[in-house]
């Protein structure tokens, strides 16, 4: 069940409205795409996954998962994927963050399902990482704005150290656009970074 306006809280006009968002949420005006990114698998380096070449799905549902905390607004999109395919996702432990994610990794608890751009090569050497963008489906990350809020000078500095495509001009030509359709017009031909 998708969230509503309803759902997201109301703030003074002057209150930070930018909401880095996993995925759309009704109510807010322009939802402008940041960049694309998928998730990889982390295991120890004694883990029998970690000399597997290209492990499949079926191999990573057999062990127990470390993940991050599900939506708060229905059904994972991950455990959606392994639904698909008709398998089983055992997941003992959840996070909302990769680092508590690879920590339980460490202590045996599971195999990681973390975001690419989560990996640390000088953290973590203790640990395999193994590309999932054959796995799990790309996602996309969004930054939402709220059509009629006062957007000061940091809130554009933010956006675009975020995504550095979403200028001041990009930002307010997405908040002038009459509706979602326009807005997506906008960023139509510009290709996403890939992480």
């Amino acid at each position: 069940m998708p969230a509503t306006a309803a759902k997201v809280p109301e703030y003074p006009l002057d209150a930070p409205r930018v909401e880095l968002l996993g995925q759309l949420v009704d109510g807010l005006d322009a939802l402008m795409p940041c960049y694309r990114w998928h998730l990889d698998v982390v295991v120890p380096t004694s883990h029998p996954l970690a000399t597997v070449e290209q492990p499949m799905l079926r191999d990573v549902s057999e062990h127990p998962i470390v993940t991050y905390v599900f939506s708060l607004q229905g059904r994972s999109s991950l455990a959606d994927h392994f639904d698909s395919a008709g398998l089983p996702m055992k997941v003992v432990l959840t996070a909302r963050d990769s680092d508590v994610i690879k920590t339980y990794v460490r202590l045996g608890l599971g195999v990681g399902i973390v975001a690419c751009m989560s990996r640390n090569d000088s953290e973590d050497r203790d640990l395999v990482s193994i590309d999932g963008s054959r796995l799990f489906p790309q996602y996309t990350s969004w930054i939402g704005v709220r059509r009629g809020r006062l957007l000061r000078g940091y809130m554009y500095e933010f956006m675009r150290q975020f995504a550095p495509r979403l200028k001041c001009r990009v930002v307010d030509q997405a908040l002038r656009a009459k509706d979602s359709v326009a807005v997506e017009r906008i960023f139509g031909d510009v290709a996403l970074p890939e992480y």
